[in-house]
């Protein structure tokens, strides 16, 4: 019995995304990513270690022991974000400001290979018999989103173990709900910036330039709109172009508006999912 190019089926989705994760687990690309990660979250959280977040508190005082983050910090946060740091614990609201900021560029290195290399080596022809394209396409999205994700939980679960250590009057059920707030919203934040590395990667046989791409457009985008929004205030669609514009939303907190960047960030989704999708399945592979 023939199956459609377009059948999805559980199992082998299943199959795929565990080979994907031990294939990204194991190879250089996905160990270079988290080493780097890891990297970068070990030195900023040992810079919270000594308290930096509670000067932010206060009037978004800077931190002498710790300039670069306090730089940092004032180049993005904006004035209504200060909220965040008052109302909820400093060092965890100080991570979480940094992890929606550093998201793109983590999630677009790390989302760079979902299906180029395997077009480019030809492997996908070995298992194209057993399963469809869009079950690869799939599979690959998903257990990319799983390798960005899970490596963002455990910094956020190191952030809040931090956070309940060092922050003065903060509860561990008060952490424990703003890390999981935490975690939800840059799930959201992240699948659009793996939608684009779907479409980049499904366009180039190759990872580093298929990451070489996906940084380069998205580079171009925000500079773009921000030249525009620099030139023009008044001209706020233009924001769009980008999914990084859905960033105050996620930063505001409140339910409403991380409803409205969730439901923005899933029309993202769709587009760039949509495009890669249609490029993957009449490339020849």
């Amino acid at each position: 019995m023939s199956i459609s190019i377009t059948s999805l089926r559980v199992r082998q989705i299943t199959i795929l995304v565990k080979q994907d994760l031990q294939r990204t687990l194991q190879g250089p690309h996905g160990q270079l990513f988290l080493i780097f990660f890891a990297l970068f979250w070990f030195w900023f959280l040992w810079q919270c270690s000594n308290g930096i977040a509670q000067s932010f508190s206060v009037n978004g005082n800077q931190s002498n022991e710790a300039w670069f983050i306090s730089w940092i910090f004032n180049l993005l946060i904006e004035g209504d974000q200060q909220v965040l740091f008052s109302d909820h614990p400093a060092t965890l609201s100080l991570y979480y400001v940094i992890a929606i900021s550093s998201m793109p560029i983590f999630a677009l290195l790390a989302a760079c290979n979902q299906t180029a290399s395997d077009i480019g080596t030809k492997y996908l022809r070995f298992i194209i018999p057993r399963c469809t394209r869009l079950e690869i396409f799939t599979a690959r999205f998903i257990g990319t989103g799983i390798i960005i994700n899970g490596a963002y939980l455990l910094a956020t679960i190191t952030a809040a173990s931090l956070s309940f250590a060092i922050d003065p009057d903060v509860s561990l059920a008060a952490v424990t709900s703003y890390a999981l707030q935490i975690s939800l919203s840059i799930l959201f934040y992240s699948l659009p910036f793996i939608a684009i590395m779907a479409l980049c990667s499904a366009s180039i046989g190759s990872a580093s330039l298929s990451a070489l791409t996906g940084v380069s457009l998205y580079l171009i985008a925000t500079l773009s709109v921000s030249f525009v929004k620099f030139r023009w205030p008044d001209v706020e669609i233009t924001g769009y172009l980008v999914p990084s514009v859905t960033k105050p939303l996620h930063l505001s907190l409140s339910f409403a508006d991380l409803s409205q960047a969730a439901v923005i960030s899933m029309f993202y989704v769709l587009i760039f999912t949509g495009i890669g999708w249609r490029v993957f399945s009449r490339r020849d592979i």
